[in-house]
């Protein structure tokens, strides 16, 4: 009989092992993120933190599991800008839901999902109350949104208001306009790449639910994004992805109008219009699975090349 523990288990126990030298020192959650990340006392220490009873190597272990199992399908933030701590410092808020989203994944401790979405849904109302804006909030707010809590009936779901939250708040930072230029190449990034995560959820929700988007389809920097993924050499790998979704956006919209204008005339103008349009998405796909192979070779990830196949699905 094989006794060997499953890889996903034995690296569970790994973590628990090394969580074991805190409780052995009779070191809580807080007082071992205080040691661990530095931090000045324990009012700056994310709630999230002392009552999930999460110990600084299990910190570490979600923020990896978010880069794993979220971030490669809704490619929002950038690893290295948005590491442990850094937010657990400057953002307590995305930092609450990093944890709380990949607590999902966390095979070890598959109880605190629950309780640790709790927390991020209390961070989430505190930051409405409070009416600070900053682009990690926007961030959070966007990430709640495509990943809230799964519900029995659609009709309870709230991620749309949520999602509503994170547009209005990236138009009032003026996401939607060129970075302020004292910023960082990677702050930048981080800018546009934000903005252009909004309007595509903006659009596919828009599209898929017959809904008015509350951003416009045409919008500038949309428009002006088709070479932004390979503009820096800090560029995620899955920026190419995110800028193929916002050009068929674009055309969808282009689309949109155009059924506009001529609902009023014969439908032999309009299936003509469908004929053009299905042509130039057909050309844009093609132009994008080039570029998705050209990336690739530059970023050899399975991952990459799943989200090449499924954009063209």
């Amino acid at each position: 009989m094989d006794n060997k523990i499953p890889p996903h288990l034995n690296c569970g126990w790994v973590w628990m092992a090394q969580c074991y030298k805190w409780i052995q020192g009779g070191t809580s959650p807080d007082e071992a993120a205080i040691l661990f990340f530095g931090l000045p006392d324990r009012a700056h220490v994310p709630e999230i933190v002392k009552h999930c009873a999460l110990y600084p190597e299990e910190i570490v272990e979600l923020f990896g599991l978010f880069f794993k199992h979220v971030d490669p399908y809704f490619s929002i933030l950038d690893q290295a800008l948005h590491t442990p701590q850094h937010l657990i410092r400057t953002s307590p808020f995305l930092f609450t839901v990093l944890c709380a989203v990949s607590s999902r994944y966390y095979v070890s401790r598959p109880e605190i999902y629950p309780l640790a979405m709790d927390f991020a849904r209390d961070a989430a109302g505190k930051g409405l109350v409070e009416g600070k804006q900053s682009v990690d909030m926007c961030q959070a707010y966007l990430i709640m949104a495509v990943y809230p809590v799964p519900k029995k009936k659609w009709v309870e779901d709230r991620s749309w208001l949520l999602m509503g939250v994170a547009i209005r708040m990236a138009m009032e930072l003026q996401l939607n306009q060129p970075p302020p230029s004292g910023l960082s190449e990677r702050e930048r990034l981080n800018y546009v790449r934000t903005w252009l995560n909004c309007y595509c959820v903006d659009g596919s929700h828009a599209i898929q639910f017959g809904k008015m988007p509350m951003l416009r389809l045409d919008d500038y920097l949309a428009r002006s994004s088709a070479k932004w993924y390979c503009s820096s050499q800090m560029n995620t790998a899955f920026d190419v992805h995110l800028v193929a979704y916002v050009q068929i956006l674009l055309l969808m919209a282009q689309w949109k109008s155009i059924v506009a204008q001529q609902s009023g005339n014969g439908s032999t103008e309009v299936t003509e219009a469908a004929i053009q349009m299905h042509g130039r998405l057909e050309s844009e796909m093609d132009h994008w699975v080039g570029e998705y192979a050209h990336e690739l070779s530059y970023h050899p990830l399975p991952i990459c090349a799943y989200r090449g196949n499924t954009t063209q699905m």
